[in-house]
């Protein structure tokens, strides 16, 4: 087989949909690419093959080199690119917000969520509005509103915090003037959270 023989096509119509859908699910349930490892190569290629299977059996996938030129490059670039975002997206909004778990829980499996630690979970869903209240590891305590410009880094090796309005802590009067206050997860001891509901 020459290499000029090679269906350009063929091959994103193939190769591609696991590719993009495990890395939209990335996207959807952890906002970030999957890294490139020797697991999501497995994970891409298991995707791929059930996508392919699943594509195959609605009759949208093609099955030789021949048919994919008949499909045309919108045809397969909706099947191969678009149709694997949507799905992929769809799967990482439920796998983010407890959608798998909840479907496999009556079945006895406990699906973990998809966040690297608890920081990054709990910080990933409090409400503008909601309170923090943190101990540091000298004593010193921070009585914090939860604002729009507050930020929680979602590195597990690098944490912090920046919340964007303190408070007393006789009285809980915010600061005037304004004031937030940017604290490294090293130097705490303990946050309490009190989520808006």
């Amino acid at each position: 087989m020459d290499i000029k023989d090679v269906n350009v096509w063929a091959v994103i119509a193939y190769l591609l949909p696991g590719v993009v859908m495990v890395q939209a699910r990335s996207i959807a349930a952890r906002a970030s690419l999957s890294p490139l490892s020797k697991d999501n190569l497995a994970l891409f290629v298991v995707v791929t093959v059930l996508y392919g299977v699943g594509a195959w059996a609605f009759g949208i996938a093609p099955q030789t080199p021949d048919s994919v030129a008949k499909l045309g490059s919108s045809a397969v670039l909706k099947y191969s690119v678009v149709a694997p975002i949507v799905l992929g997206f769809g799967f990482g909004l439920l796998e983010r917000y407890g959608g798998v778990r909840w479907m496999l829980q009556p079945f006895g499996v406990n699906v973990p969520l998809p966040f690297k630690s608890v920081w990054v979970e709990v910080f990933s869903r409090l409400k503008e509005g909601s309170y923090v209240i943190v101990v540091l590891k000298d004593g010193t305590i921070y009585n914090a509103l939860v604002t729009a410009d507050s930020r929680f880094s979602s590195d597990p090796l690098n944490l912090d915090l920046y919340v964007g309005q303190t408070f007393s802590l006789d009285n809980w009067e915010p600061s005037e003037p304004r004031r937030g206050v940017y604290i490294r997860a090293s130097e705490i001891r303990s946050i309490e959270v009190i989520e808006k509901r």
